[in-house]
């Protein structure tokens, strides 16, 4: 509270109240709305004395033996005991409007013929003053219900909770203490899917999986938009290919299917994709690989992929079999400027490339032979 100025008569009337009545300068002060500070300072301004510790603690004492010396007046006594019996409010809020603590709150009720609350009670009482449920509050007859609704019903317990305003959890310790028995996963996932008009677990008929295999090959897409479409795990949907007779793609055709905008690179050495067709996390690994670049070679975009991380631009990945259009992820090897040096001396790989050369040399022979005929 702030300070306030008193006139002379109410600083009289103060000091003869403090003298005469016996009342603590609290007691004071929360008839004249004010601090306590403020009280004594009028009682000296008029020529009064101020008592001291040991006097208040002796005068507390003898007007209320109760260990914080704090004085309510019989009457205020039982109007508190009233206000916590019928109101329904706690010992906190009530020594708020009484400017003292909760303990002096709980000796008035005492020392007035009431009965204070237990923790259980005082939990019960302020969830549902702010209408919700926990597990202390809900009475065995709520909590028989909610297992019969629960259990007969076969509603989940976040639904319940919904309806009760409180968490899944409590609703699940409810069932517990009535007796009842809580789902498993699998059991909830098998109502889940019931509920939704699917099978429990997430088969297909034949009809369904024909179709499935319809999609995946004919319309060209991947086993994660089907599986999109039909809420399940793209191994599932992989399943009702292969069940079909269908075949699932290799990495090569799933990495071309993904990338159809290939071009190549220095004539044809290294097939690449645009960095900005690429979408989700693709395309994220691939401007964290080339930084400012536009375009990324395919085996590159293919290893950081498979690795879950972007390349240094100090890594290499090398072809085991030398062939630069092979970029199935068996046939890639990270390797750094080093190994990589060292992997170009390997005599096989220098005979594909002398292969290569071979070739090279007889396909422009035979245009030029073809070219002399014609």
């Amino acid at each position: 509270m702030t300070a306030r100025r008193f006139t002379d008569a109410e600083e009289r009337e103060i000091e003869k109240i403090y003298r005469v009545g016996g009342l603590g300068t609290e007691a004071v002060a929360r008839q004249y709305r004010c601090s306590a500070k403020a009280i004594k300072n009028a009682i000296r301004r008029v020529g009064g004395r101020v008592r001291t510790c040991q006097e208040a603690n002796a005068l507390s004492a003898e007007r209320c033996p109760c260990p914080s010396g704090r004085y309510f007046a019989d009457a205020e006594e039982r109007e508190i005991e009233k206000i916590y019996r019928v109101g329904q409010f706690s010992t906190g809020k009530i020594a708020r409007q009484y400017l003292c603590s909760a303990g002096l709150i709980r000796n008035a009720v005492l020392r007035a013929g009431g009965q204070t609350r237990t923790p259980r009670e005082g939990t019960t009482l302020w969830w549902g003053r702010n209408t919700r449920n926990a597990h202390t509050c809900l009475t065995d007859a709520e909590e028989r219900e909610i297992e019969k609704i629960y259990r007969v019903g076969r509603f989940s317990s976040q639904a319940i909770a919904r309806q009760y305003s409180c968490s899944s959890g409590t609703i699940l310790n409810a069932v517990k203490h009535a007796g009842g028995k809580t789902r498993t996963r699998k059991e909830a996932r098998v109502q889940r899917a019931a509920k939704n008009g699917r099978e429990p677990t997430v088969t297909f008929a034949d009809a369904e999986e024909r179709e499935i295999e319809k999609i995946y090959r004919v319309g060209r897409f991947s086993a994660n938009e089907i599986a999109r479409q039909y809420p399940c795990s793209p191994q599932t949907v992989l399943a009702a290919v292969r069940r079909t007779g269908g075949r699932a793609r290799t990495l090569q055709e799933a990495t071309a299917l993904r990338f159809p905008n290939l071009i190549c690179w220095n004539g044809g050495d290294y097939p690449i994709v645009s960095v900005s067709r690429l979408r989700g996390n693709a395309r994220i690994v691939a401007r964290q690989t080339v930084g400012t670049g536009y375009v990324i070679p395919v085996h590159r975009l293919i290893m950081a992929l498979h690795l879950r991380r972007p390349l240094l631009p100090t890594e290499i990945v090398h072809h085991r079999d030398g062939n630069k259009a092979n970029y199935r992820i068996g046939n890639l090897e990270l390797l750094t400027q080093e190994t990589h040096t060292s992997a170009w001396g390997d005599p096989y790989y220098q005979r594909w490339q002398e292969a290569l050369t071979e070739i090279g040399e007889l396909r422009a022979k035979i245009e030029t032979l073809q070219e002399a005929q014609a």
